[in-house]
């Protein structure tokens, strides 16, 4: 099932966020709902998204897991350009004021 078709089926082609650090409404194209769906799976694939037992893992694994979404995220909104403006309106604020703070406070030597 594709994020379209999910859009569709519950009759939303548009959300309102309401958030600490943001608030807006926002209407979805084709290539909003493409590149969210792309942003949506490599969360799903990263560690600091899962549950993990006490001292299990790696942590240089987790942290390089925390920064892999910056880089991946300026490569699909550039990829989708300009029609994609309404989801980087809501991916770049998280990443810059969300997972930013917390990353640098880990590379704090």
């Amino acid at each position: 099932m594709t994020l379209k078709s999910l859009l569709q089926k519950s009759g939303l082609d548009w959300v309102r966020i309401n958030a600490k650090f943001l608030q807006a409404n926002f209407t979805f194209t084709i290539s909003n709902q493409d590149a969210a769906w792309e942003l949506y799976v490599v969360m799903l694939i990263r560690i600091v998204t899962q549950t993990l037992p006490p001292k299990s893992g790696d942590e240089k694994a987790a942290l390089d897991s925390v920064y892999t979404p910056f880089p991946t995220t300026r490569e699909i909104l550039c990829r989708h350009g300009r029609e994609a403006i309404n989801i980087s309106k809501v991916a770049v604020p998280i990443l810059n004021q969300v997972v930013r703070p917390f990353t640098a406070k880990c590379t704090r030597v």
